[in-house]
Parts: C-alpha cells; sequence; structure tokens
C-alpha cells in the first residue's frame, strides 16, 4: 500500500519541480515544437501561428486546434514549447509542412505512427518512414535538439 504513495509523491515532486525551473514564454515561435502532459503519456504538435497548434489527433486526422483544444481533457494546462536560450525557436518549413497537412487522414499508432512521429515528419519533412521519427517523447526533443538547437523546454504565457 505504501508503495503506490511514494510513487505518487515522486511523481508530484517531479512534476512541482519541472514547473518551478521552466522559463514562461509569452508565445511560440512558428514552427516551435510544444506539448501537453496527459498523466503518463504527453501529446505533442507543431504551432503554426495565430495562437493555433497542427497536431495528429488519435483517430488519425491532422487538426489544427486552438491551444485550448489542444490542451482539453489534460491532466494540467500547460503548454511545453521548444526553446534556446530561454526564447522560443522554431522552424517556419515545419510550420508549413504541418499546415499542408491539416484535413489529411493518417494511419495511427499509438506506439509507431503517433503524434511524435507526425511532429517528427514535420521537423524532417519525412512522413513516410515510421522507424526514422520520433515514438517517444525524450525521442522529439532530441530532434528539437539537432534541428532546432533548443537546449530547455519553456512553459507558454496565454
Amino acid at each position: 500500500m505504501a508503495l503506490p504513495l511514494i510513487l505518487a509523491g515522486a511523481a508530484v515532486a517531479t512534476f512541482a519541480a519541472r514547473m518551478a525551473l521552466a522559463k514562461r514564454v509569452e508565445s511560440p515561435a512558428i514552427g516551435s515544437i510544444v506539448y501537453a502532459d496527459m498523466g503518463p503519456v504527453e501529446h505533442s504538435g507543431i504551432y503554426v501561428g495565430g495562437g493555433y497548434i497542427v497536431s495528429l489527433s488519435s483517430d488519425g486526422k491532422v487538426v489544427r486546434e486552438s491551444a485550448k483544444q489542444f490542451v482539453d481533457g489534460f491532466k494540467g494546462p500547460w503548454i511545453y514549447v521548444s526553446c534556446s536560450g530561454g526564447e522560443a525557436v522554431g522552424d517556419e518549413a515545419a510550420a508549413s509542412r504541418a499546415r499542408q497537412m491539416v484535413g489529411r487522414q493518417l494511419d495511427y499508432g499509438f506506439i509507431q505512427s503517433n503524434c511524435h512521429n507526425f511532429v517528427s515528419g514535420c521537423l524532417t519533412s519525412d512522413f513516410n518512414d515510421p522507424d526514422k521519427g520520433a515514438i517517444f517523447l525524450f525521442e522529439l526533443k532530441m530532434h528539437a535538439e539537432e534541428i532546432l538547437g533548443a537546449d530547455s523546454w519553456g512553459i507558454w504565457r496565454r
């Protein structure tokens, strides 16, 4: 009985530490990678400007949605943003690729053809090889570091 309470306490402490250390950013840059916590998993997308994010929904549809829609149903209202030197960083070409995909129906798989893989495709322009994309958030963060020069993740003030 004590182990679940210890694990829950550790998760809360980790989340609190991440929140305390994260810098607040006024707005993502066009083409920033953004993500939100859903509890044990995360949801990611590409910021395309005007307060909108393009992401792959769990039914496989590529959608353009407001920040509020992006976090609906998640455990916290925070959206994390790719940053470099404390400022939001993005890629206009990734945003353009994301916009071009809106409305398309893709194969969705919780493990392989998921939202992180879609965002990787926006960054690299390779949507066809799921083995080259990110499956997990930590892999997407590595892509953000390599491609965008992201060295931290800020919290979007909205």
